[in-house]
């Protein structure tokens, strides 16, 4: 039978699946879109505020130290000998700290190296054009809220991961491998029960859809975007005042770090 000739109640339904289809496509693009943005500004905020951050760690660890030194002078040690003490008493614990703090600390230049990369790339317009429509269809295709089964839903879990890393990449060949790699989307029955219970799935994974962005609207990094966003309207730059209020803590423990060495003379 020909969709010409077909009952008014299944032209009904193809055409609410039509609809339901669209409407989960714009919000899987909206949602994975902000799920992208919300990585990409925490890749930001390491970047430029995270590795001074790291740095005052370390400098409140030296503070630490110094004033432990301190008080073993009091107690009658000699400074050479009280930072003797200290320093074994705390030499595993320094070392895993500090390695620690060096490996957070080449990852945020890492991913400074990265994002920098990334905003010299340029694109040509229709290749910018080809990258989100090729990333969306595969968004739509691939989304783990669109399945209920739980190994199916990680294997599209890790599927939407490499997606989505391509797209930060910009990365078109990459996309387009992906495509060819994950095939063509398999087709559903035609029969009303298929129908009917393909549009049961589309409302089922619309709600899990709604309920991510709700979970994305209650993270720091959504706070931290509407704070970024209402600072540009304004004309400033919400990450340089973090990085600024940063480097004053900085200079501040650098200051007191200083006057503590000064006055133990080491």
């Amino acid at each position: 039978m020909s969709q010409i000739d077909e009952p008014q109640t299944k032209k009904d339904l193809r055409a609410q699946i039509v609809k339901k289809r669209a409407d989960l496509g714009r919000a899987i693009e909206r949602t994975e879109g902000l799920k992208l943005e919300l990585l990409e500004l925490e890749q930001c905020y390491h970047a430029r505020v995270g590795t001074i951050e790291a740095e005052c760690e370390l400098m409140e660890f030296e503070i630490f130290e110094l004033k432990k030194i301190g008080d073993l002078v009091q107690k009658g040690e000699t400074p050479e000998e009280a930072r003797r003490i200290v320093r074994e008493r705390d030499a595993l614990n320094r070392e895993r700290e500090e390695a620690r703090l060096y490996e957070d600390m080449k990852v945020h230049e890492s991913i400074k190296r990265s994002s920098e990369s990334c905003d010299k790339r340029s694109l040509g317009k229709d290749d910018a054009t080809k990258i989100k429509k090729l990333w969306r269809a595969l968004a739509y295709r691939f989304h783990p809220d669109l399945v209920q089964n739980e190994d199916e839903k990680r294997g599209r879990e890790r599927m939407m991961k490499e997606i989505n890393h391509a797209y930060v990449r910009r990365d078109l060949a990459a996309l387009t491998a992906l495509e060819r790699e994950m095939g063509r989307e398999v087709s559903r029955g035609d029969d009303m029960e298929e129908l009917e219970r393909e549009l049961v799935d589309l409302d089922r994974a619309l709600s899990r859809v709604a309920q991510r962005v709700v979970a994305f609207k209650r993270s720091d990094w959504y706070a931290m975007r509407l704070l970024v966003l209402s600072a540009r309207k304004e004309g400033r730059d919400h990450m340089e005042t973090l990085a600024a209020r940063a480097r004053r803590v900085l200079h501040a423990h650098t200051k007191e770090r200083d006057n503590l060495a000064s006055a133990l003379s080491i």
